[in-house]
């Protein structure tokens, strides 16, 4: 909301001073052309009632105000602004018209010249003011294109122009540029060498060597060229063109030099005119290059001053043929007294140019400092943390870099040695890309701050633009990586063999590699093999817990495609929210919790991802909360695969949690899931019961207890708690055996027998799979087609005591296998019963048989 304010009132200032600046052109031309015809005593009020004059007025005014956005560009911060308003552009027309056709405020007399000069000033006051004003935004659409809103203190990330000033240095170059600076004031050497990778800063050295050489006095000029995208064979002629341009600006005479760069040309190509040739023949060396070049001698002698020549974009410049002109040029500066050049080129650039012939003192450009990088970085996360400062982050230490750290393990033996920073600065490449990363980074963090991790997300902007062939290995082998995530024992997995291989073939140096690997280590792939090189993450001496919002997670919200994407999906669950409703559930038990974490399997495995903010009490509470929401929800359905229940289980056996809390609430809970759920019930009992203080058999005894009470309480309590679907209740229920006991035998459930009898009456549909699957053994997987499955005799005569009872549970099941005829698996189970069911029945079997 803020940033769409903020859009606005920008959007509102630009449009608003753009058309005072318009005003501001038609109050000068308009007072010009009053002030005009006051000096040629012209009488104005002939003038302005004419309709010539007013039809000139208004093609003038429309002209002005009516532009089309390519037609009136102003240039204020670079940045172009366009008068498309029709209806604005209408009333300031009217309005101008008005003022001078109506008022009749200019007269021939002294007073309305004096009026008329004042408007003339006013109007060039106001374009003044205009001139100086920051506008940030384009009036329009806006895009990304906008200027970045970045960090207080951390402006420089934005900016792409070279740094000028040693107090706008951000990587600790002051020395170089004061040893530069010396030298060229000493006189002591002509041409430079500077070189550097790309970004490294070379131009910003050169910039703030040019600005300390200023506050000295005689300083000399510096002359840029850039040869990035120019005609090789022109090359020579652009430079000079260049020196040309640049004293011509400082106010010198340079009429006797506006043919240098075509004599030059002219000489080094041999295509001088007859005369020209002529003359040289007859006086020798004064028509040669050098010669040509020496011309610059006495002009710069008569202002006291020389010339550094910096030769710029050497690196992005490819032609061989024309870097052979430029350094011919280079050299022959040596002869002219007054003429320096500093060369700039790109560690990358391959060239047979012999670089140190040329220049008779070469620099190296430092690489990014340490120092440095932790200053920046340390300060970037501070700005990250204000602006998410009511966000929940997990594990705060992992953001106080001072304390992480990255082991370096060489034949199982610790070398104590901290590989984090010293690989961090070989990602980060140059300034330039770590401006880059830092850039993308708080892009991304300013959207979704709070739905990745920090850490996570400097390391991965680190690594796309500081290490492009490592960030493509990782996009790439992200399954794999992955897989080596779960891994318990990473030297016995052939995988992560296979991705240090592949590591090893890409086309980087021995410290990328090195560097590549830490930065794995730290967004959590467990690439090491032990017996040969490992890496272990930590703060100082501790361990660091896995991120857990980590790219090495795939699921349930991959955190590699949400950076990439720079953004969430619609629909996709926020983080924060997850977080939020955990906050509030472990503060006041809230019921929005366990209802989401019934509704989705997404929720649930959040919640198993921010398991960490539950206490003990907190994580029970919610197992019961569930159970009693599933149960609410989905009756006899619900199940050890409703939504959650897994999750929670993970939590609790996995989270360090202690027995107690749950062990005392297990009965609690185990009759809340008795009485709306028997499949639910028993994968509770068979998943926690050994969180229990009290043996199993006594915790089975109360189970079997409630049960039989809620049964003989309810005649429709049996067909609400079984599934259908899945028609393993009663079984579980009675006869769980292996690897847990019942305890319970079948003459133990007796009891029941008329209870099922009556509930297979009520409701058939319901009751008939959990009896038939009670009673009726599956042999399947180990019996031919006659021999599937086998009536239980013994467990169904034992439960069933009398005749009667037997007698009216065999016709019920019958008469469901005549209702449903091969129809599901349960008739099928049924029909191969019927022999021993029928012998139950005896001579009603006609009543059930066609």
């Amino acid at each position: 909301m803020n940033r769409t304010r903020h859009r606005f009132i920008a959007r509102a200032k630009a449009v608003l001073f753009a058309y005072i600046d318009a005003l501001a052109v038609i109050f000068i031309i308009t007072s010009g052309f009053v002030v005009a015809l006051n000096f040629l005593n012209v009488p104005i009020k002939m003038l302005y009632s004419e309709p010539i004059f007013i039809a000139a007025l208004s093609i003038l005014f429309a002209g002005a105000l009516s532009l089309k956005p390519l037609d009136l560009i102003l240039q204020p911060k670079s940045l172009r602004y366009a008068l498309v308003n029709p209806s604005v552009t209408f009333l300031i027309v009217s309005l101008l018209l008005l003022y001078v056709t109506v008022l009749r405020i200019f007269h021939f007399n002294a007073e309305g010249a004096v009026l008329s000069v004042l408007v003339l000033f006013l109007g060039v006051l106001i374009r003044q003011a205009w001139r100086s004003f920051p506008v940030l935004f384009i009036p329009g659409k806006f895009n990304d294109s906008e200027k970045l809103d970045v960090p207080k203190g951390m402006e420089w990330i934005s900016k792409e122009e070279p740094v000028e000033t040693l107090a706008a240095d951000q990587f600790s170059y002051a020395g170089l540029v004061r040893r530069f600076a010396k030298l060229i004031r000493d006189s002591k050497c002509k041409s430079f060498g500077l070189t550097g990778a790309h970004g490294s800063g070379k131009s910003s050295v050169v910039r703030m060597v040019e600005n300390e050489l200023k506050k000295h006095p005689c300083a000399p000029w510096f002359v840029y060229a850039g040869v990035w995208g120019k005609d090789s064979d022109l090359l020579p002629s652009y430079i000079l063109s260049e020196i040309v341009n640049r004293l011509h600006s400082e106010g010198v005479e340079v009429l006797s030099l506006a043919s240098l760069p075509a004599d030059y040309m002219k000489e080094i190509m041999g295509n001088g005119t007859w005369l020209s040739r002529f003359l040289g023949l007859c006086f020798e060396n004064q028509h040669d290059s050098q010669s040509v070049l020496k011309r610059l001698d006495p002009v710069l002698d008569s202002v006291g001053r020389q010339l550094i020549v910096v030769i710029e974009d050497v690196d992005r410049y490819s032609p061989e043929h024309g870097m052979s002109a430029l350094c011919r040029l280079l050299d022959e500066f040596r002869f002219v007294r007054n003429v320096g050049f500093i060369f700039l080129k790109g560690q990358e650039t391959k060239t047979s140019i012999d670089f140190h012939r040329l220049c008779e003192h070469t620099e190296m450009m430092p690489t990014l400092s340490v120092d440095a990088l932790q200053k920046h970085l340390n300060d970037f996360i501070a700005a990250c943390l204000d602006i998410s400062d009511k966000d929940h982050v997990m594990y705060p230490n992992r953001y106080d870099l001072l304390q992480v750290g990255v082991s370096r393990c060489l034949g199982k033996e610790l070398s104590g040695e901290n590989v984090f920073w010293s690989s961090m600065a070989v990602i980060s490449h140059s300034p330039r890309s770590f401006k880059h990363a830092l850039r993308r980074a708080w892009r991304i963090w300013v959207e979704i701050h709070g739905e990745v991790d920090l850490l996570e997300l400097i390391v991965w902007a680190l690594l796309r633009e500081g290490c492009p062939v490592g960030y493509d290995f990782l996009k790439n082998n992200l399954s794999e990586l992955r897989a080596t995530h779960v891994q318990t024992k990473p030297e016995e997995n052939k995988q992560v063999t296979e991705i240090r291989a592949k590591i090893c073939s890409l086309d980087l140096s021995e410290h990328e590699r090195l560097a590549l690997k830490t930065a794995f280590t730290l967004l959590g792939f467990k690439i090491s093999v032990f017996h040969e090189e490992s890496f272990c993450s930590g703060w100082a001496r501790q361990n660091m817990p896995e991120a857990t919002q980590g790219l090495a997670l795939a699921s349930p919200t991959d955190y590699f495609m949400r950076l990439e994407a720079g953004g969430l999906n619609q629909g996709e669950i926020f983080d924060q929210e997850v977080i939020c409703v955990i906050r509030d559930y472990c503060k006041k038990r809230t019921v929005l919790l366990p209802k989401n974490l019934v509704k989705t399997h997404v929720w649930a495995a959040k919640i198993e991802q921010f398991g960490a903010l539950f206490d003990t009490e907190s994580l029970v509470a919610l197992i019961e909360d569930h159970v009693n929401v599933a149960v609410d929800q989905f009756g006899g359905a619900a199940s050890e695969r409703t939504s959650g229940f897994r999750e929670l289980n993970k939590l609790m056996t996995g989270g360090g949690h202690g027995d107690e809390v749950l062990g005392a609430s297990m009965q609690r809970i185990l009759f809340q899931a008795v009485s709306g759920s028997l499949t639910l019930a028993y994968d509770f009992y068979y998943w926690y019961r050994n969180k229990t203080s009290v043996s199993q058999k006594q915790l089975r005894d109360l189970w079997v207890q409630k049960f039989r009470s809620l049964v003989e309480a309810d005649d429709l309590y049996l067909s609400k708690v079984v599934n259908p679907s899945v028609p393993y209740a009663l079984y579980n229920t009675l006869r769980c055996d292996d690897p847990h006991p019942s305890f319970n035998s079948a003459t133990d459930w007796q009891w029941l027998a008329s209870y099922l009898c009556m509930a297979m009456e009520a409701s058939p549909e319901r009751m008939g799979p959990d009896i038939a699957h009670l009673f009726v053994r599956d042999n399947r997987s180990r019996q031919p087609v006659a021999a599937w499955f086998n009536f239980d005799t013994q467990y169904f005569e034992e439960m069933y005591a009398t005749k009667d009872l037997r007698e009216k549970m065999a016709a019920l099941l019958l008469k469901y296998e005549e209702d449903h005829p091969g129809a599901d698996e349960i008739s099928l189970r049924i029909k191969h019963v019927s022999h021993a069911l029928m012998s139950y029945v005896g001579h009603q079997t006609s009543e059930f048989r066609a």
